[in-house]
């Protein structure tokens, strides 16, 4: 396969940065949430390796209940409707 890459010089393309950087670009998006909705959804991931589907909707329904009624939730929602930036750090 490598042969091939570098018969048709596409390797090269292959291993440029551009692609590592788009990559970190949309991970950064993700960063910009609030503290307690990654440890949600931390949380759902790993407890979703051994749960039962069913059991895991009804974690992923409280998880998604306990986000909307966060301080960070209306934080975001304010943010959103004003066009700022949210303060998504939480004390």
């Amino acid at each position: 396969m490598r042969n091939e890459h570098m018969r048709l010089d596409t390797l090269p393309k292959l291993l440029s940065l551009k692609p590592y950087e788009a990559a970190i670009d949309e991970a950064k998006t993700f960063l910009r949430g609030s503290d307690s909705s990654h440890r949600l959804t931390k949380e759902l991931l790993y407890s979703g390796l051994t749960k039962n589907v069913a059991d895991h909707q009804i974690a992923s329904r409280d998880a998604l209940l306990e986000c909307f009624r966060s301080e960070a939730h209306k934080e975001g929602v304010a943010s959103f409707t004003e066009k700022q930036k949210p303060n998504t750090r939480e004390k």
